[in-house]
């Protein structure tokens, strides 16, 4: 019997920037490309210390629980809409059970 999906709400560490809500959530087995992803979206006056927008394209960066569960991303995307941030990742290692 499979473990149930993998799926997480709440604050987490990405590449060493505090993030006070992140959405991760795992990918089904059949689907091609990472085993998970997430993201994360906050307004312009709320961006945690350490954020910077050139975040997307470095190298994968660790995902931290605050559990303790951690595993790497890459950050793909980084953009502003005029009001408010929102940064993609693709999970590079395995899910952060």
């Amino acid at each position: 019997m499979r473990a149930p999906q993998f799926t997480y709400t709440g604050p987490a560490v990405v590449g060493g920037v505090p993030f006070a809500r992140v959405r991760l959530s795992e990918n089904p087995p059949d689907e091609k490309g990472a085993p998970w992803a997430g993201a994360t979206s906050f307004g312009k006056d709320d961006e945690p210390e350490g954020f910077t927008p050139d975040m997307a394209g470095d190298p994968p960066v660790t995902v931290e629980l605050p559990d303790g569960r951690a595993s790497r991303a890459l950050v793909v995307n980084v953009h502003f809409n005029g009001q408010g941030w929102t940064m993609e990742l693709i999970g590079s290692g395995p899910v952060p059970r």
